[in-house]
């Protein structure tokens, strides 16, 4: 699951925006922009597995651990319903007439 979403972080990163005519300075891309926020959900991920194993292992408190774990599985459903609606909103583009 981590791996994939590195991955997924990877291929955000490598995106290119096309260059529109603004006078608003210029920020952060939206595959930038993407790419951190896959790379703190993996993070968060990371931090709720290292928390399972450390209660089993008994060197986290089970709080702690229970507290990463709601944190992580908040993270991730969020992440889901965020990657549903880019579908859906990518569906109802592909599908308008030109």
């Amino acid at each position: 699951m981590i791996e994939a979403l590195s991955l997924i972080g990877g291929i955000a990163g490598g995106l290119k925006p096309q260059a529109a005519p603004t006078t608003e300075a210029p920020g952060k891309s939206f595959g930038a922009v993407l790419g951190e926020l896959v790379g703190s959900v993996s993070g968060t991920l990371k931090a709720g597995e290292a928390a399972a194993v450390g209660a089993v292992s008994g060197e986290v408190p089970l709080q702690t651990a229970v507290e990463d774990l709601m944190q992580a599985e908040r993270t991730l459903t969020a992440t889901i319903a965020i990657r549903d609606k880019a579908i859906a909103a990518w569906g109802e583009i592909s599908r308008m007439q030109i």
